[in-house]
């Protein structure tokens, strides 16, 4: 169980399919609620924004610069000039986010990280002067981040 600001989360596993699922209850008299649709596209374009494109990919192989480039240039609002705008977000990435959401479930290929061995210090022969550093998927970070962001507002 952890607590941010008021509002407590359960890990729950169920045993059916072997799925974490999150389970929020409130302190408060205001219930939970979803972001609809027009909240969620704009959550998701401001921490699009926010990637950094220097990140590694894991298992899914896409790369934080696919999603943050993959912009359209259009005419602007005002006439004056083009702009870019992203294409990703309002279209795939807010509907699969909004289908995981409703559905309280994480698909179980983004549980899976790359784990990499980064040498301490002493002998290199020695296992135990490693660590291991887990690289998540892209999309994986990115639902946990958008999440992160709702269940703290």
């Amino acid at each position: 169980m952890v607590e941010s600001s008021g509002l407590y989360l359960f890990l729950v596993k169920s045993t059916a399919n072997d799925l974490w699922l999150i389970q929020a209850a409130s302190l408060f008299s205001s219930p939970f609620h979803m972001p609809d649709d027009n909240e969620l596209l704009s959550l998701i374009s401001q921490h699009i924004s926010r990637m950094n494109i220097a990140s590694s990919p894991g298992f899914d192989t896409i790369t934080p610069t696919f999603i943050k480039c993959a912009t359209k240039r259009v005419p602007r609002h005002n006439g004056r000039g083009q702009e870019n705008v992203n294409v990703m977000a309002p279209h795939i990435i807010a509907a699969l986010f909004n289908m995981l959401m409703t559905q309280a479930r994480v698909p179980r290929s983004w549980k899976e990280a790359k784990l990499t061995p980064i040498h301490k210090k002493g002998p290199v022969t020695n296992p135990g002067n490693y660590r291991m550093i887990a690289v998540s998927g892209t999309l994986y970070k990115f639902y946990a981040n958008v999440l992160r962001s709702i269940v703290q507002e």
